[in-house]
């Protein structure tokens, strides 16, 4: 999280498990060398990550996989079954 709140999150995807890929960050600060980012999510990079709020859990902003699960049919879904 940045100093005003604000997350990095993936163009692509919209996920914030984004993994900086620039070795020395000094250097490129001083040679304007952007950052290379990877998603763990949709494994895409990119060098201008999106920066918004976080989410917020009670108002039910899930994505990607956990919004997948929450809407899947219990029967589709492998685990546990009760009874």
């Amino acid at each position: 999280m940045t100093v005003d709140g604000k997350i990095k999150v993936c163009p692509h995807c919209d996920s914030s498990e984004l993994r900086r890929l620039t070795r020395d960050a000094r250097k490129s600060r001083t040679h304007g060398e952007k950052d290379r980012y990877y998603c763990q999510d949709c494994q895409k990079y990119c060098h201008d990550p999106v920066r918004r709020e976080p989410y917020r859990k009670d108002r039910g902003a899930h994505v990607g996989l956990s919004r997948r699960l929450i809407e899947a049919d219990p029967d589709d879904v492998g685990g546990i079954h009760d009874g």
